[in-house]
């Protein structure tokens, strides 16, 4: 996918009542303080920043993605909390960036797809988005931040599955030091 492709299709999904409430529980469980420095880790085309900015004027927000920007390293000096907002499944090496998160990022918090749901809830009409490496199931999730000396709560949010009115479509999980 090109990078004008890769924007517009950014710019389509960040524009949806779905987002902007997903935007909303994440910054509820960031719950930004003045002078915190936050990583927005695959920002995309930096919807998040600009919103939470806008929210949260004294902290402050920096965003890195590597597929928009093509950088595969990023300084996380001074940073004391990140997110990824639906881009933990599009990272590639995301159990090294785990496990090599300085002691001073004392919270983590992912909005990502439910494996669970979307396995049980599955749609003939469905196209996976190719950018898409792994989507995670919360015990996967829960585990990795665990090894890397978080402790971790996941929580479920949007449409609940066929089966299990517990299950839904997101998870947002919170790691914290």
């Amino acid at each position: 996918m090109n990078t004008t492709e890769y924007k517009k299709k950014l710019e389509q999904f960040n524009s949806t009542p779905k987002y902007r409430r997903e935007l909303r529980m994440l910054a509820g469980m960031l719950n930004p303080k003045p002078d915190d420095k936050i990583l927005d880790f695959g920002c995309g085309i930096g919807t998040a920043i600009e919103s939470l900015s806008q929210w949260y004027p004294f902290s402050k927000f920096s965003g890195f993605d590597p597929e928009y920007y093509h950088v595969k390293q990023v300084d996380i000096t001074g940073i004391n909390k990140l997110y990824f907002m639906h881009s933990f499944a599009h990272i590639e090496n995301i159990r090294d960036i785990i496990q090599g998160l300085p002691f001073s990022v004392e919270k983590v918090v992912v909005v990502t797809p439910n494996y669970e749901w979307l396995h049980e809830n599955e749609n003939p009409e469905y196209v996976a988005d190719p950018t898409v490496i792994k989507h995670w199931k919360q015990g996967e999730i829960k585990e990795l931040f665990e090894k890397a000396g978080y402790n971790t709560h996941v929580y479920h949010m949007g449409k609940p599955s066929k089966s299990n009115k517990e299950n839904r479509e997101r998870l947002l999980v919170v790691a914290t030091r």
